[in-house]
């Protein structure tokens, strides 16, 4: 089975740092005591087969939830993980800011598994302070850095939709008065 559904993944250190992985070199880290992350394409046909086999001890609603093509923001706890599904702006070239993306997320002690259906920032930030030594130690410090990632991604764009929307109150106030 080709392994093109796995845009990257990595092993932990505990201290902000590890290394990539690639190959069953993946699978076998994710079964394995020591905190792992694979990053998943969910429009690569071959992603749902390899989720089943690769991580069969996912729930397979959860495994649902990863792929389903139409998703709403959620926090699930299920056993030892979590199910997490993040909105976020779409910063991409050619997009429309206000379609949202979303980030999928299965986390436990162990194990880290994102889907994205399109590129998301806050990803590609996250594994770029752990190639320079400076991310996450742990599945809650992950979740955490993506979530603060995102919120920081968005916050300009935010402040300048407030500001145009109080100019607007402004003058419809003026208008009225």
């Amino acid at each position: 089975m080709s392994n093109s559904c796995i845009k990257f993944a990595w092993e932990f250190d505990g201290k902000g740092s590890g290394k990539p992985l690639a190959g069953a070199a993946i699978a076998k880290q994710l079964k394995s005591k020591t905190l792992a992350w694979v990053h998943l394409d969910a429009n690569a046909p071959e992603t749902h087969t390899w989720l089943e086999q690769k991580m069969p001890y996912l729930d397979r609603w959860v495994i649902d939830a990863l792929l389903a093509t139409e998703t709403r923001p959620r926090v699930v706890e299920v056993e030892q993980g979590m199910l997490l599904i993040l909105r976020g702006m779409n910063f991409n070239e050619g997009d429309n800011i206000e379609d949202m993306l979303s980030i999928r997320i299965w986390a436990d002690a162990n194990r880290i598994v994102t889907m994205e259906r399109r590129p998301v920032r806050s990803i590609e930030a996250l594994y770029a302070k752990l190639e320079a030594g400076k991310g996450a130690c742990d599945a809650g410090d992950f979740v955490t850095h993506i979530a603060q990632k995102m919120a920081n991604l968005m916050q300009p764009v935010i402040s300048e939709m407030d500001e145009k929307v109080d100019k607007r109150h402004e003058e419809t106030t003026k208008e009225l008065s």
